[in-house]
């Protein structure tokens, strides 16, 4: 976790306040989150196949809060298709939604996976 403590730049585990990472990563970072696309709106999907995709766990759940407390939160899962009878994981994109919304989009990992880093992505090699 990211975390602006009183105009400062914090890097937290899920318990403890990190040392020792890069800053300019963490800035590099959060201008990821300037343009967050996706491919298309997933009109294809039922109310069931929508459901049943929001009812499993989840690849990924990106969380932004505001320092005015307004947040935001992405959820992605894995994309299966059916081509010929047969259950296909795409490789390249999975199915995303934001909270609050039930319209599912489709996302490409190449335009989310600047996002999808590791905590060593923060600290100087």
């Amino acid at each position: 976790m990211i975390r602006n403590d009183e105009g400062s730049l914090s890097l937290y585990d899920p318990v403890n306040k990190l040392a020792g990472w890069d800053t300019s990563r963490i800035m590099r970072y959060l201008t990821y989150f300037a343009n967050v696309s996706f491919e298309s709106w997933a009109l294809e999907l039922s109310d069931r196949e929508k459901t049943n995709i929001a009812d499993s766990v989840p690849a990924y759940r990106i969380s932004l809060v505001s320092v005015q407390e307004s947040s935001i939160v992405l959820t992605l899962w894995i994309r299966k298709t059916v081509e010929n009878g047969v259950e296909k994981t795409d490789s390249d994109r999975l199915w995303g939604r934001t909270e609050g919304s039930n319209d599912f989009v489709v996302v490409r990992y190449m335009d989310i996976d600047p996002l999808l880093k590791n905590r060593s992505y923060f600290y100087p090699v």
